[in-house]
């Protein structure tokens, strides 16, 4: 089985990627109008969809393993864990594709994951679908420390655009 340190998605996968303003609405008294105040902006949900095959017995391992990392990767350590120690949290997760300039290392964890199990699909030896699509969510994780090294002016004029302080690129 090959080592990718990682899911590496073998056919491009499609990737959805969410961001909002908050705004709170105040009703003047008498108005026709509900007058807007910003709260803040996020970068929500990052949905990754994407087909993986197994139609040899390499390519099922490794439908397997990346099955049981994402298994893995949305639970917390627990019961006989020493170290790290119970209660740690899932791992917080790098995600890049598409470059530098789009999405770079950015700090993420999952938060939801769904595998397709068509019927109309043959198994392989391993008991895996020969073919398979795997949805992932994904929630950015920006630390406080860097959230304060970001700077709207700088990010709006493109002069974030592969820098850390671009916070992984897409924010």
């Amino acid at each position: 089985m090959r080592s990718t340190d990682g899911v590496v998605w073998p056919y491009t996968p499609t990737i959805n990627v969410s961001y909002s303003a908050s705004y709170s609405g105040a009703s003047p008294t008498h108005s026709n109008y509900v007058q807007q105040s910003y709260n803040s902006s996020s970068v929500d949900q990052i949905t990754v969809v994407g087909q993986f095959t197994a139609n040899t017995p390499e390519e099922a391992s490794y439908l397997l393993a990346v099955l049981w990392f994402l298994k893995s990767a949305t639970k917390s350590f627990f019961g006989q864990d020493q170290s790290p120690s119970r209660g740690t949290p899932p791992p917080v997760l790098r995600f890049s594709g598409h470059g530098p300039m789009m999405f770079n290392s950015l700090p993420v964890v999952i938060t939801n994951h769904t595998q397709d199990f068509e019927p109309s699909v043959d198994y392989i030896e391993a008991r895996v679908p020969t073919s398979m699509n795997i949805n992932i969510s994904l929630a950015p994780v920006i630390s406080r420390k860097r959230q304060t090294e970001f700077s709207l002016k700088d990010y709006s004029a493109g002069k974030l655009i592969g820098s850390p302080r671009g916070i992984g690129g897409t924010p």
